[in-house]
């Protein structure tokens, strides 16, 4: 925390970049109160420093934290803000990763609509980026919200076109869509 605010950019740096590296094992090892204070002071190391792209890899991390909290009107408020960073400087897979969070968060919220809307943007961006882990994702997702919607034959489909992309990317995530599917005949 100390490194964020001091003078020296080396630690700045280290203050920015360690959260983010370290994101994975800072999750399974800490409390998301924890995880918090170190986002936050990489996400100050990253605005102290200009650098947008780990600004918004930050933020997004605190969206996760405050989801993990039971947070999701302040996760959706991170998502809002790593969405307007990645669309400002062009970051097409931080954009889409931000409109899957968003669309997560309402979806949580009993908003699937809402959650709807999100998952077909991400849609449309990871194929156009060729994204086809992200298209698998979104295509469950919007499975998953539309069956809750009452539209079974169209979540359906979406499943079937996740799980197809899963299988061929040998995802661990292909058990998941072939169980939903077996629950949804």
């Amino acid at each position: 925390m100390w490194a964020a605010a001091g003078a020296d950019e080396d630690a700045a740096r280290l203050a920015m970049d360690y959260p983010d590296a370290g994101a994975y094992v800072l999750s399974l090892r800490l409390h998301p109160r924890e995880r918090v204070r170190w986002l936050e002071s990489g996400l100050a190391a990253a605005r102290r420093l200009g650098e947008r792209g780990a600004e918004g890899a930050h933020l997004g991390n605190l969206g996760l934290a405050c989801k993990d909290l039971g947070e999701p009107h302040k996760a959706i408020g991170f998502y809002e803000q790593v969405l307007a960073v990645f669309r400002e400087i062009g970051d097409r897979r931080g954009e889409g990763n931000a409109l899957g969070n968003l669309g997560n968060a309402w979806n949580d919220l009993g908003e699937p609509h809402k959650a709807i809307a999100f998952y077909e943007q991400q849609l449309v961006i990871v194929r156009t980026i060729g994204d086809r882990r992200g298209e698998a994702i979104a295509l469950f997702n919007l499975g998953e919200a539309l069956e809750s919607l009452g539209d079974p034959a169209t979540a359906r489909g979406h499943m079937q076109q996740a799980l197809a992309l899963f299988e061929s990317l040998e995802s661990p995530h292909a058990e998941t869509a072939r169980d939903w599917l077996a629950r949804h005949p």
